[in-house]
């Protein structure tokens, strides 16, 4: 609930607003995240251009835990992932795991039955998640003809992929804007954030509470990216890169619980990457929208 002082229009500029976490224990919320991303770059003289769009259904479940921080029992039903690099293109999803012979479509399966647990501060901040490192061990117990270094390397890419790639990216999404103090409409905070993408950038976003109405809040964010010389993962390859962009996005939040509503956050960067002591192009658009409700 935000304290409140001064008038009591709900954007009135003298009134000062606590914004946090705050949802009622055992309420559950179902989101719907959809994400969209598209690199492209030469690669041995030849273009790449690589497109994933990822649905991602799940549930959260609300607890209290004894010091005050959100125990989220995180739970995925839903997990549908297409690609295309070039004129190669895969298709997969978790609901056909039980018929499939595609082991990525099994892997997402999988990933839909094991229970997930964060601990989320008031101030919206992921302190841990609970279950996700011991996601490719589980995974690979399907897979057990499978060789010892092929299996080593499915665990790290499925720890990227998974691990940071959806679930640290979809909590950190849903939780991770409020300001660390009472603000007025038209305040602005700073947070630092990373860009759980391929290219797994940090920058430091700038956050602005646009309005309040009807107990919901609309925020608004933007950040600069701006890495000089810095080492990237794309796609499994550490490569080195000098990159810009920036990144917009806005949230509806519920004020009473701090659970967010709906959110859309767009991502555009370009630059390029050192490959065989070559710099080359490379460009990443990026699209993530975020559906809530409580159930």
């Amino acid at each position: 609930m935000p304290n409140t002082t001064g008038n009591t229009a709900e954007s009135d500029p003298t009134r000062v607003y606590m914004l946090r976490l705050n949802p009622p224990p055992g309420a559950k919320y179902y989101y719907t995240v959809k994400s969209e991303q598209e690199i492209k770059f030469e690669a041995n003289g030849k273009k790449v251009d690589n497109v994933t769009k990822t649905t991602a259904g799940v549930d959260y479940m609300i607890g209290k835990e004894t010091t005050g921080n959100f125990a989220i029992h995180i739970q995925y039903d839903k997990l549908h992932v297409y690609s295309k690099n070039g004129d190669a293109e895969s298709d997969m999803d978790a609901a056909n795991a039980a018929t499939t012979t595609d082991p990525v479509e099994k892997m997402l399966g999988t990933l839909t039955t094991i229970p997930l647990g964060a601990s989320v501060t008031p101030a919206g901040e992921v302190r841990s998640i609970a279950g996700y490192d011991e996601i490719p061990d589980k995974i690979l117990a399907a897979f057990p003809a499978t060789d010892f270094n092929t299996r080593n390397l499915m665990r790290d890419r499925l720890k990227q992929m998974v691990g940071t790639g959806i679930i640290k990216k979809n909590v950190a999404d849903i939780f991770y804007f409020f300001p660390d103090s009472a603000i007025h409409v038209g305040d602005k905070w700073k947070l630092q954030s990373t860009q759980v993408s391929e290219l797994n950038l940090n920058t430091q976003l700038s956050f602005t509470l646009v309005k309040i109405e009807d107990g919901v809040a609309t925020i608004k964010s933007e950040g600069k990216i701006n890495h000089d010389s810095t080492t990237i993962d794309l796609m499994g390859y550490k490569v080195l890169a000098q990159l810009d962009g920036d990144e917009q996005g806005e949230y509806e939040m519920d004020t009473h619980t701090g659970m967010l509503i709906s959110a859309e956050l767009n991502t555009d960067i370009s630059g390029s990457i050192s490959v065989m002591d070559q710099d080359v192009p490379l460009s990443l658009q990026s699209t993530v929208k975020i559906d809530g409700q409580k159930k």
